[in-house]
């Protein structure tokens, strides 16, 4: 069993982690948001008439972004891809996504 002032060390990796993974919800959502009220208010129209674009392309940038930062996260015990070696053998590794395919530390854990 691991210490429990080892889970103070990996905190702030975890915190990172979980910031890059809801970023892209986020952004969807205040996505949704902003249409939404461009719908509802008319002054709002010519607004998102015009920044409808630019956002598309933040929205995209961001979803690159977001996902490139989360498959190159680094686990924070042995500092090696936390989703290496997705695939191993011939099929998906079990654990992907839910521990480190090197030291075996569960997310979050």
């Amino acid at each position: 069993m691991t210490p429990p002032a080892a889970h103070r060390d990996y905190a702030d990796a975890w915190r990172s982690h979980r910031r890059w993974r809801w970023l892209p919800l986020s952004v969807i959502g205040a996505g949704m948001v902003f249409a939404i009220a461009a719908g509802r208010w008319p002054a709002l129209e010519p607004v998102f008439t015009a920044a409808q674009w630019p956002l598309v392309l933040l929205f995209v940038a961001t979803m690159i972004i977001a996902n490139v930062q989360v498959a190159r996260f680094a686990c924070p015990r042995c500092g090696k891809r936390f989703n290496g070696r997705v695939l191993d053998g011939a099929g998906l590794r079990a654990d992907a996504g839910k521990a480190c395919a090197h030291c075996h530390l569960p997310l979050y854990g």
